[in-house]
């Protein structure tokens, strides 16, 4: 029991980190479908070389194939935890140890992300990372005022 209230409290730490991270400016802006490093006025405003295009390109890719198989062993592994939960014999070690699989896949997963958005920024200079962060606000700030003008037409 201590062991399962220990990786919960990592999960929520970690939770907490990701949200923390989420809700700032992000390198690597969602998943491949993003793709900023493709985007002429980008390339253009932060200078990027092909072979830093490249590198991003091959980093989101690898993240992506990845981010499938980990998302894949969360999903068997709540469905296994379910399955469990539904037994008319409860069987708690069984589903203690299911419970460490579901938490380990979201970890894994949320591991993968943070991984791929330092390789990003480690091909990125200090100035490009500045001015990719601004310019990512920029584009927040612009969705913001569409989504407010959006609710004021309603």
């Amino acid at each position: 029991m201590k062991k399962l209230r220990s990786q919960l409290l990592t999960l929520a730490f970690t939770g907490l980190l990701v949200f923390g991270l989420l809700s700032t400016p992000l390198l690597a802006q969602g998943s491949v479908q993003s793709r900023w490093w493709t985007n002429p006025r980008v390339i253009e405003g932060l200078g990027l070389s092909d072979e830093q295009q490249e590198r991003i390109e091959s980093i989101a890719y690898e993240n992506e194939s990845l981010g499938i198989d980990l998302k894949a062993s969360e999903r068997k592994a709540n469905l296994e935890l379910a399955r469990l939960l539904d037994q008319p014999e409860f069987d708690q070690d069984a589903i203690d140890a299911a419970i460490d699989r579901v938490v380990e896949a979201k970890c894994a997963q949320t591991r993968s992300g943070l991984e791929s958005r330092a390789a990003i920024a480690g091909v990125l200079t200090q100035e490009q990372r500045i001015k990719l962060m601004d310019f990512l606000q920029k584009i927040r700030e612009r969705r913001g005022e569409m989504r407010r003008g959006q609710r004021g037409r309603r």
